[in-house]
């Protein structure tokens, strides 16, 4: 299954359980709508909330309008978005985790900052520097498969360059040369899966793995290569 994942930083001091009982009253009424004779109310709503040691999971359902032509008419309907995500607690450190791809959860974040938090950007967007994906292919059971780099060097005249193949560790800069590239994306296969982690702090994961084993590989393996931006 894939699954695209978006990471966040939070910067509260609430706990999870502050956080599970701000959530349980949380809701965001837009507006009402009326579709075959029924009425819909339009907003945010939380879903599915499942507290474990160390993470909050949920479901944030958005109802919204989405017009639709046929012919020379355009037909509005409401519809409901359902995202699963996960506040997770590592250490005195709160993160988020959007099961999403970047618009849509960077939305959502900007949404649940104002709403739940009362300012913006308590929620802000991590990125994963190149030195830290640097060290993904440097890792001892990991097969490379893509990766995509920028020269920083000014005299190279290729800017972006991007290698595909089996195993890509050993066609890597390293020493000096690698001082003058940075990493943008990385696609890789370990022992559980096939991971694509983007500098933006977007992974993209085809695995077998649960949601919550998912958050829990997360946890162990990008979260620690994560920093807020520059």
């Amino acid at each position: 299954m894939a699954y695209p994942a978006t990471l966040f930083g939070v910067d509260t001091d609430a706990d999870l359980e502050k956080l599970a009982s701000q959530l349980s009253k949380f809701s965001l009424f837009r507006s009402e709508i009326e579709f075959l004779g029924k009425k819909f109310q339009l907003g945010l709503k939380i879903e599915n909330m499942e507290k474990s040691q160390n993470s909050l999971s949920l479901i944030v359902s958005d109802s919204f309008v989405s017009a639709v032509k046929i012919n020379e008419d355009i037909l509005k309907l409401p519809v409901t978005r359902r995202t699963p995500l996960s506040f997770i607690q590592v250490g005195a450190d709160l993160y988020l985790v959007v099961f999403s791809r970047k618009k849509e959860a960077e939305k959502l974040a900007d949404i649940l900052s104002e709403e739940l938090f009362k300012k913006p950007d308590v929620i802000y967007r991590l990125v994963i520097p190149s030195q830290a994906l640097s060290k993904i292919y440097r890792s001892e059971n990991v097969e490379v498969k893509q990766i995509v780099y920028e020269s920083t060097s000014s005299e190279e005249e290729i800017k972006t360059t991007v290698y595909f193949g089996r195993n890509l560790a050993s066609v890597l800069p390293r020493g000096e040369k690698e001082k003058s590239i940075k990493i943008k994306y990385i696609l890789y296969r370990d022992e559980v899966g096939v991971f694509g982690i983007s500098a933006s702090g977007i992974v993209i994961a085809y695995t077998q793995l649960s949601q919550s084993e998912f958050v829990s590989y997360i946890v162990e393996k990008i979260i620690p290569l994560a920093e807020p931006p520059g």
